[in-house]
């Protein structure tokens, strides 16, 4: 996946409870529980977080001098500092601080000149005072969850894995690796001899680390050396359960801690033979607990996991500088300095930087688009597309609909497609022409063409959509009713409308909506004096929407509305941390 790297938004202040100032929104453009996006009026997208909490939006950067990625964050180092194009959005705290802010934090204070990441810490060299800085969220015994170490002699190398951190100290003449655990579960040392150590891998129950001359393993009965092919070899990387290089050769081998013995497979993944004899295109070797990749020297990357021996090329959108990242996920540092992280068994559409990346939230995905494709985070990570004019979820379950052209499809029209547990949603029941907006809810589906609005799947119990529909502009679903303006005026269907959402007297003029959203049994729209008017059932739960200033879109999701007016955005209604 390419995420083109994001810069970091200006804090959200307030200038009244109610709504979000000072955002720069222009428009709004989806809607999440606790999370609102629209653009920006510097042309980016911008998301607002509950809390006023800024979110982190893929964007253009300057060329990256070093990247790594793990559960927590995906960032980067460019010539202006920390870039990060991913962080966590997980409610979890930590210091009293979300974990997107602890990291950023962590990353900006510190400035490492060196950092080495697990799949949920980080430590860092301080760029200023060369201290050992760690960022530890798992850790239980590390009350603020940070680690600081003064090291008495300069910090030559770092190891890490989720519950132990090591680092190597020298002063010249001698050296020594120290190590501090979270919970100590194993006898594994606290020190251990070595001078002047380049690398550090940490595994279930060892320790191994190199310098220019030797190569070790230490675990809770011994110590052992490792072959000579280790010492020298181009780089090593490994696991927890065990350690693999590529040697200077150019072959892929792997070793066991315990024993130092070279192992016929790769602890757990089958090496490649592809792998195992000399190559000197081979240039970098990258091991995760599932997955292993080798660089080669133009830049294509090979990717084999311990369930599938097959080599995959995984389809990085230019040729691979530098691997890193941890989990199953390989990221990479390109030829150009931008950084991509690609899903090695399901691959997720890149997402070139032709044009605005947009955010859109259905009911188990997050997913992000533009005019070159979609990246679906959730269990629609597989969409794959050429071009794209227009996508919509379901709010409350799995449907995605998508104008667009399929990457498999030969001939490049676009076409409507919807991907649901439901096979009549599939697709329209004949080809649309010039379709340029669909909408969805569970198990149904409509979009705008030159035909006007076409729905297919299960009809709505009760009214039928009208037949009398003429040029719309925009189609709303919701799980009982639909709506949609055009050029006569405003107009609903479905099992709701029959009942107590009937369009209020004379809004169903021509001109007198703009822009309408729907909740579960709710409709929200903006009239043409630029207040907001509901109507419907649930009242009580989601109350009446504030007094507004000339306000210019709207969002709906179950009972939660947002809109935007002059002022910033305001969000009333739903079980929701956005400020009401």
């Amino acid at each position: 996946m390419n995420w083109l790297l994001a810069s970091t938004l200006s804090l959200i202040l307030f200038t009244m409870p109610s709504a979000f100032a000072a955002s720069s929104i222009v428009r709004l453009e989806s809607l999440n529980f606790d999370e609102v996006c629209g653009e920006g009026s510097d042309g980016r997208t911008q998301c607002l977080k509950g809390g006023a909490e800024p979110s982190w939006i893929p964007d253009g950067v300057e060329i990256l001098e070093r990247g790594f990625s793990n559960d927590l964050a995906s960032c980067g180092f460019d010539r202006e500092g920390l870039k990060c194009w991913r962080l966590s959005s997980s409610g979890d705290k930590f210091d009293g601080v979300g974990q997107a802010e602890a990291v950023r934090s962590f990353f900006n204070e510190t400035k490492p000149e060196t950092v080495r990441s697990a799949s949920t810490s980080y430590c860092g060299i301080e760029s200023k005072t060369a201290d050992l800085r760690c960022l530890l969220p798992t850790w239980s015994r590390t009350a603020s969850r940070t680690l600081h170490i003064q090291p008495r002699h300069p910090i030559t190398a770092i190891g890490l894995q989720n519950d132990i951190v090591c680092w190597a100290e020298s002063n010249g003449t001698s050296g020594t690796i120290y190590c501090r655990e979270d919970q100590r579960t194993s006898s594994r040392p606290s020190s251990m001899n070595m001078k002047d150590v380049t690398d550090i891998e940490i595994g279930g129950d060892w320790i191994c680390a190199r310098s220019k001359t030797e190569a070790q393993c230490w675990n809770d009965k011994s110590n052992v050396a490792l072959p000579t092919d280790m010492v020298t070899a181009i780089n090593w990387s490994g696991n927890q359960e065990g350690l693999c290089a590529l040697t200077r050769d150019h072959r892929v081998i792997c070793v066991d801690p315990l024993t130092g013995l070279i192992l016929p497979t790769g602890m757990g993944h089958t090496i490649p033979t592809e792998y195992t004899s000399p190559n000197p295109k081979h240039a970098q070797l990258w091991i995760t607990d599932s997955t292993a990749c080798v660089r080669e020297t133009q830049g294509q990357v090979g990717c084999w996991s311990w369930w599938n021996p097959t080599v995959t090329v995984v389809p990085f959108s230019r040729p691979v500088q530098t691997l890193f990242g941890e989990s199953y996920q390989p990221c990479a540092l390109l030829d150009n300095g931008q950084a991509e992280c690609r899903l090695h068994a399901l691959d997720s559409q890149t997402l070139s930087n032709t044009d605005r990346i947009r955010v859109e939230f259905g009911g188990y995905n997050k997913c992000y688009w533009n005019s070159s494709g979609i990246d679906c985070r959730g269990r629609l990570d597989n969409i794959r597309y050429r071009s794209v004019r227009a996508i919509a979820t379901s709010r409350y379950d799995e449907a995605l609909c998508v104008i667009g052209v399929p990457a498999e499809d030969p001939i490049g029209f676009e076409s409507v497609q919807c991907f649901s547990y439901d096979p009549a949603l599939k697709a329209p029941p004949f080809e649309l022409q010039n379709p340029t907006a669909v909408a969805t809810s569970e198990n149904r589906a409509c979009a705008i063409s030159d035909e006007g609005v076409t729905c297919w799947g299960a009809p709505y119990p009760d009214t039928p959509m009208p037949n009398t529909v003429s040029q719309p502009m925009k189609v709303e679903m919701s799980s009982r009713h639909a709506c949609a303006l055009d050029q006569f005026g405003f107009v609903c269907w479905g099992e709701l409308a029959t009942l107590d959402l009937q369009i209020p007297s004379g809004l169903d003029q021509p001109g007198r909506i703009v822009d309408f959203a729907l909740g579960a049994s709710r409709t929200c729209a903006i009239l043409d004096t630029g207040s907001v008017e509901c109507w419907g059932r649930d009242y009580e739960l989601t109350g009446p929407p504030p007094v507004t200033k000339a306000a210019t879109s709207i969002l709906g999701r179950s009972g939660l509305f947002c809109a935007l007016d002059q002022t910033g955005v305001h969000c009333w209604g739903g079980d929701t941390s956005l400020p009401k």
